[in-house]
C-alpha cells in the first residue's frame, strides 16, 4: 500500500504540467547562454490561397547551423528552391559563398553597427534569415508575453528518436505560432507560423533533425574554394542586389557644423563614401587611410564624405583628438544606413562622376586597394 502511494506521488510529479511562464523564461535564458551548438533541418513555406489542390507557393528546403557565441564564429548553409548558399565567419573573416554560380566573396574586418532586433528584422538573405528564425529568436522569447498558453504534449522526431515536447501557442490577432520545445533541454525544436489573411495566407515550418549543444571543431570556421570556384568583389544576394554599376541613391545630410550637403550636388566628381563608427575597431585602423586620402586627393576631384550615426559632439571630440579632418555627415535616424545597407562598418563606396558606384568595399582596405578603385573610377 505504501509502495503503492510513493509509486502515485512520483508519477504526479512527473506528470505535471510546467506553467507557460515559466518554460518561456528557462527557453529564453537557454538560448541566451548557449555557447556552441550544431544543428540541421528542414522547412516549408507557403503563401497565397488555397484552391483545393493547395496553395499558390509552397516551398521547402534544407538548413545546417554551426555556432560558436561568443567569437562569432558561425557556419549556414542553406539549400532551397530560390538556390543554395553558404555563409562561414571565424570571427574576423566572413566568406559568402553561392554553389550555383561557382561564387564567393570574402570580408575582412567588418563590425556590426546595428542593434540585434535591427539585425533581425533586416537579415537581407534566405541563409541569415534561417539562423534568425531557428536560434536567434528564442533568446527573445519572453517578449511574446501573456498571450502564450499550453498546448498539449507532442513528441517531435528527431536522428536521437521521438522528444517529448511541451507545445507553446502563441496568438497575435490573426497570428498564430506554435513552438515544440523539448522537455529535458528546453531547445526548440519545432515551429510553426501561421498568418491566414484573407488576401494572402501565409504559414513558414521549420523541424530539426539534430540539436547538439558541443562546440563544432575548427575546420567547420573556414573556407577552402573548390577549383573552379572565382572570387567576386560583391555577390547579388537574394534581396540585396548588387550596388557596382547601380546609380548611388541621392541623400540629404547635415555635416558636423550643421550645413547641409547634397550627395547630387557633387555630379562631376568622385565621391567616396565612408560608413563608419568610433567604436569599431576596423574603422579605427582604417581611418588614418581615409583622413590621408582626402588631403592628398582634395583638389583633384575627389571628395570623402564619412557617414556616422552617433552625433555631432561624439564625432567633433573623436576627430579632434585624432586630428581628422575629411567631411564626415549625420545620419541619426540611420536613413542613409538603411539605403546603403551598410549594417556592417567600415563600408566604402566609390561613386563615378556620373552618379553611379563603381566599387563597394565592406571591411577594412589598405592604401594601395583604396587608390586603385578611386584611380579606376577616373581620378586624375
Amino acid at each position: 500500500m505504501i509502495r503503492t502511494a510513493v509509486g502515485l506521488f512520483v508519477c504526479a510529479l512527473i506528470a505535471k504540467p510546467q506553467d507557460v511562464t515559466s518554460i518561456i523564461q528557462k527557453v529564453t535564458a537557454r538560448y541566451k547562454t548557449l555557447e556552441g551548438y550544431s544543428l540541421d533541418g528542414s522547412y516549408e513555406t507557403i503563401s497565397g490561397l488555397n484552391t483545393g489542390h493547395g496553395y499558390l507557393n509552397q516551398t521547402s528546403g534544407k538548413f545546417r547551423i554551426e555556432a560558436v557565441q561568443k567569437s562569432r564564429k558561425l557556419h549556414v548553409e542553406y539549400d532551397g528552391p530560390g538556390g543554395a548558399m553558404t555563409i562561414i565567419s571565424n570571427g574576423s573573416t566572413t566568406w559568402t559563398y553561392l554553389p550555383r554560380e561557382k561564387a564567393y566573396a570574402k570580408v575582412d574586418a567588418v563590425a556590426s553597427d546595428a542593434d540585434p532586433e535591427e539585425e533581425q528584422a533586416g537579415a537581407d538573405n534566405s541563409a541569415m534569415s534561417m539562423y534568425q528564425l531557428v536560434v536567434r529568436t528564442y533568446a527573445g522569447l519572453d517578449k511574446l508575453g501573456p498571450q502564450t498558453e499550453l498546448g498539449r504534449d507532442q513528441e517531435v522526431k528527431t536522428a536521437d528518436g521521438k522528444i517529448r515536447c511541451w507545445v507553446l501557442v502563441t496568438k497575435d490577432g490573426n497570428r498564430t505560432e506554435k513552438n515544440w520545445v523539448d522537455q529535458q533541454r528546453y531547445l526548440v525544436l519545432r515551429s510553426d507560423i501561421e498568418i491566414p489573411t484573407l488576401s494572402t495566407p501565409a504559414r513558414i515550418a521549420f523541424s530539426l533533425k539534430r540539436f547538439d549543444t558541443g562546440a563544432p571543431g575548427e575546420d567547420e570556421f573556414t573556407f577552402d574554394p573548390p577549383n573552379n570556384v572565382r572570387l567576386v568583389d560583391e555577390l547579388a544576394l537574394p534581396g540585396r542586389p548588387a550596388f557596382v554599376g547601380k546609380p548611388a541613391a541621392d541623400f540629404v545630410l547635415r555635416n558636423l557644423d550643421g550645413e547641409t550637403m547634397r550627395l547630387s550636388d557633387l555630379r562631376g566628381k568622385i565621391v567616396v563614401l565612408d560608413f563608419w563608427a568610433t567604436w569599431c575597431p576596423p574603422c579605427r585602423h582604417e581611418l588614418p587611410t581615409i583622413n590621408k586620402l582626402a588631403e592628398q586627393l582634395r583638389d583633384k576631384d575627389v571628395v570623402f564624405l564619412g557617414i556616422n550615426d552617433e552625433g555631432a559632439a561624439t564625432v567633433k571630440s573623436f576627430n579632434k583628438k585624432h586630428e581628422y579632418t575629411f567631411t564626415t555627415l549625420e545620419d541619426t535616424n540611420r536613413k542613409v544606413h538603411r539605403a546603403y545597407q551598410a549594417s556592417a562598418i567600415p563600408s566604402v563606396f566609390v561613386i563615378g562622376r556620373d552618379g553611379v558606384i563603381r566599387k563597394h568595399f565592406v571591411g577594412s582596405r589598405e592604401e594601395p586597394e583604396l587608390l586603385a578603385a578611386i584611380s579606376a573610377a577616373g581620378a586624375r
